[in-house]
């Protein structure tokens, strides 16, 4: 490990919780630019932190076990104090206690990850998430991300699947094609806690930049906007159209999935750039 990757490996936790300084995230932007060690460590605690927070929220302990654990605590608070003093050096019994809760929780959210999202699978979409902010509280930071774009994380169109884990929804690449666009790169933005999205930065043949946004409209609302509804040919679902700070924006949902798409288009074909994106 050299001097750079021991200065990256002490900013790793603060990069991926969103706290460093503009300064040191261009420094780990730049060294996982090069180097793949680093790269691949991001990558897997990304992916690590993801499955224990599926499997934390997924806990569910009965009231029985929390009426006990805290019956427990309360007996260790007022217990007399003049007991012997401990000689060992093992925590008393209400700190097993509460080592046994959280042992408990993460073993009953484990054994039901699996019931969950099955009985998460056969309810319909809309009662299973209710989307928890709108299209109007994103719009403003997906013009920010493609007016100041930071550096992909792949550049491999084949590898852009691999973000679903951390979106949620299917993560393909658009079919671009007619429109002549070249994939740049794409990355994981973390909006807010289960709430990432996939940005997808392009290159038109006319030589525009397009920014694309995959995101899980289960968690971000497509729906309730201050861009325009916007009914296209052959469509029964429409796009949302408008200009935010001088950059065109356009949402449109398809198959359980989101998209908005930033450029510096018109709004017509901002609007067929953002159907484009739907497969």
């Amino acid at each position: 490990m050299t001097g750079s990757c021991r200065g990256v490996a002490r900013l790793v936790e603060s990069y991926l919780d969103g706290e460093l300084e503009p300064s040191q995230l261009i420094e780990v932007e730049n060294h996982t630019q090069a180097c793949a060690t680093c790269r691949e460590r991001i990558v897997l605690d990304r992916a690590i932190r993801v499955g224990v927070r599926h499997d934390v929220s997924a806990a569910r302990p009965s009231a029985s076990f929390r009426a006990r654990a805290a019956a427990s605590m309360m007996a260790q608070r007022w217990a007399p104090s003049d007991r012997p003093a401990q000689t060992s050096a093992l925590p008393s019994w209400g700190g097993w206690v509460v080592a046994a809760a959280a042992a408990a929780a993460a073993v009953f959210g484990i054994n039901s990850r699996k019931s969950n999202q099955d009985a998460d699978a056969a309810r319909p979409l809309e009662t299973t998430t209710r989307a928890s902010v709108g299209l109007d509280a994103m719009i403003d930071q997906f013009v920010d991300w493609h007016a100041r774009p930071l550096p992909p994380e792949i550049t491999n169109p084949n590898d852009l699947p691999g973000f679903e884990p951390y979106v949620g929804v299917p993560v393909h690449p658009p079919a671009l094609t007619l429109f002549g666009a070249h994939l740049v790169g794409g990355r994981i933005l973390p909006v807010q806690e289960q709430r990432n999205t996939a940005m997808l930065q392009y290159t038109l043949g006319s030589g525009h930049r397009i920014s694309i946004y995959v995101y899980d409209p289960r968690r971000i609302s497509t729906h309730a906007s201050r861009l325009q509804a916007r009914m296209m040919s052959g469509e029964t679902d429409p796009v949302y159209v408008g200009h935010v700070r001088g950059w065109s924006v356009a949402a449109h949902e398809g198959h359980g999935v989101g998209y908005a798409v930033a450029s510096d288009l018109d709004d017509d074909e901002s609007a067929e750039l953002a159907l484009a994106t739907t497969p």
